[in-house]
């Protein structure tokens, strides 16, 4: 992971939301008690009004830690620690829970499976092309769902980039909607930019680089050479989806395993760097996250767990 750790909190001055690169205290992970103190450091936060704050960061046993602004000010702060990961079990655990739902930690479990899958040994030579020929595919459709999860992910949840990505995409600028859509939608706009961007067609990169630009102004695109060859291996990948592996020519695809390492590479490397320059968005989305964590979903009431006296007792006297 190349995320470190950082605080974010919103400035008492001015109001801006301030995320700050911190040090992470040492934990005692085996420790049984979680009120005895650890470790602790100092973190050095300043606004861009100048306001400046001092922040303690204190790790207490059993894996719990506290972050509290000094000189008594009650400032709520956002502690983000990036995932451990040291070892392919802490990895997996990494990508596999039950609430994943990061466009980035989708495309990475994505990605692990098919790279398992790439070193399942298949003996006949017809069956490893389909093998092969699967996984090409595949690794061009999970690089389309992450541009596609991952604009609408940020698109969706800030207003004012949604604003600047309507005022500024010329399909969405000219669109046309009539007064009475208006009158019965007034989040049209919301609406007409995100049903826009989940029919968008991801395959089409200049169309793609554009959206982007016009959404985030990043060029997801800059290095012009991987973006050919990204080109070539989508015509690749539209041959084996729709033609079964022939070119427009006829010519039979033979899928190699160096194939699939380069298309996997060139995938993994455009994502990661695609997430490198949203680092600020995603940053302030886990920040309003933070301040708005949505309501809890109560756990559904098993009845064959409930008593007689527990069920009177909870509808009174009704």
């Amino acid at each position: 992971m190349s995320d470190e750790p950082y605080i974010a909190y919103r400035c008492r001055t001015c109001d801006q939301v301030v995320t700050q690169d911190c040090d992470f205290p040492y934990f005692d992970e085996t420790a049984e008690y979680r009120h005895e103190t650890v470790d602790q450091t100092d973190c050095v936060a300043v606004c861009s009004c100048g306001e400046q704050c001092t922040f303690t960061i204190t790790a207490y046993g059993a894996n719990y830690c506290e972050v509290v602004a000094q000189g008594d000010r009650e400032i709520t702060v956002m502690l983000y620690r990036p995932p451990s990961i040291e070892d392919e079990e802490q990895y997996e655990m990494f990508l596999d829970p039950p609430d994943l739902d990061d466009p980035y930690r989708i495309f990475l479990r994505s990605s692990s499976g098919l790279a398992a899958l790439g070193r399942v040994d298949v003996q006949a030579e017809r069956l490893e092309q389909a093998q092969f020929r699967m996984l090409y595919a595949n690794h061009i459709a999970i690089l389309e769902a992450y541009l596609c999860d991952r604009l609408i992910d940020l698109v969706a949840y800030d207003d004012e980039v949604l604003r600047k990505f309507v005022l500024k995409h010329k399909n969405l600028k000219s669109m046309t909607v009539p007064v009475h859509s208006v009158l019965g939608h007034p989040g049209i706009a919301r609406k007409s930019a995100l049903d826009y961007l989940r029919n968008f067609l991801y395959h089409k990169l200049n169309d793609v680089g554009g959206i982007y630009r016009d959404a985030f102004d990043i060029d997801i695109f800059t290095n012009v050479a991987r973006k050919e060859a990204l080109a070539e291996m989508v015509k690749v990948r539209h041959d084996l989806v729709h033609r079964n592996g022939r070119s427009k020519d006829g010519q039979l695809h033979t899928i190699q395993p160096i194939d699939l390492s380069r298309v996997g590479q060139a995938v993994a490397v455009l994502v990661h760097e695609t997430e490198n320059a949203l680092e600020h968005l995603i940053k302030m989305k886990r920040f309003k996250q933070f301040e708005n964590p949505p309501p809890a979903t109560p756990e559904p009431i098993n009845w064959d767990d409930v008593s007689e006296e527990e069920v009177v007792a909870a509808l009174g006297d009704q």
